[in-house]
């Protein structure tokens, strides 16, 4: 099974698109935004308030909503 199998299923599985999340990655405090998905390589895309979207690719993440 490949990487994308994997991204896949846990696309299916996660939260949905849009959920409040804080990410710790223990540089520069903790960033907070809404999930937007997982990008091809399976960092976290995180969008601020503006809309800006990361990538995220370490990091501990907790539910904010």
């Amino acid at each position: 099974m490949g990487f994308a199998a994997v991204r896949n299923a846990w696309l299916e599985r996660g939260g949905p698109e849009g959920e409040p999340l804080v990410v710790n990655t223990g540089t520069g405090g903790p960033l907070a935004g809404r999930f937007r998905g997982l990008d091809e390589a399976g960092a976290l895309l995180l969008a601020d308030e503006n809309g800006n979207v990361r990538r995220i690719s370490y990091g501990d993440v907790t539910l904010a909503g």
